[in-house]
């Protein structure tokens, strides 16, 4: 990589000028290629991690739901998809969650 002072810059015929703001150019996209690829490295990890957790969850839910008998058990997602529920007494998610901590650890 070819360093440039701006005072060449300033003292650079029109050619030079080109040139250098060519170079300029070609550097500028490098590093622009170089983030779009580091994002997406990272996107792609940052996927692999959670898919990673997700399935560990579901293992550990259909063992639970093997375990206590139940034959459905209804998560939850940010639109949340349990409309209405009549007791506290169907809620296992702290149930979950220890079991999920202790395995986990």
């Amino acid at each position: 990589m070819e360093r440039i002072e701006q005072k060449e810059y300033n003292t650079a015929n029109a050619k030079r000028k080109k040139e250098l703001q060519d170079l300029l150019s070609a550097h500028n996209q490098q590093v622009n290629n170089f983030r779009e690829a580091s994002v997406k490295r990272m996107q792609k990890l940052q996927s692999e991690k959670m898919q990673s957790v997700i399935d560990k969850v579901n293992v550990y839910m259909a063992e639970y739901g093997k375990k206590h008998n139940y034959s459905i058990i209804f998560g939850t997602v940010a639109g949340g998809s349990i409309l209405y529920g009549n007791s506290d007494r169907y809620d296992i998610s702290n149930e979950v969650i220890k079991g999920l901590n202790e395995r986990y650890k």
